[in-house]
């Protein structure tokens, strides 16, 4: 029997969140750094924060939307502003729980 697939390594972002680490956003660390998206340029949509909800998150925090990624939008005014909130309870692309074989099962 294989072991089951690893998780991706920290810092890769969550591909089916669409933030994935393809080049197309540039990460803003939020809470961790005070990096927000009301203090960049225009255009908006290379950026995403994460974690982008206020909560602890410890010194090895993985960077993987389970502190919540948030998109970076454009305002009406030309100004950036965070978009919706994602919030990964788990970690990224972590294999499904397997259940165990009942005693005496073949």
């Amino acid at each position: 029997l294989s072991p089951p697939p690893s998780s991706p390594p920290p810092s890769a972002p969550c591909a089916d969140l669409g933030f994935a680490d393809d080049g197309q956003r540039v990460r803003l660390r939020g809470h961790r750094a005070n990096e927000w998206c009301y203090q960049m340029e225009p255009p908006c949509e290379r950026y995403y924060v994460d974690p982008a909800r206020a909560r602890d998150t410890s010194d090895d925090y993985a960077y993987d939307c389970s502190g919540g990624c948030a998109p970076c939008v454009a305002t009406p005014r030309g100004t950036c502003t965070a978009g919706e909130v994602a919030l990964r309870e788990a970690a990224c692309d972590a294999p499904p729980p397997t259940a165990a074989p009942l005693p005496g099962a073949r």
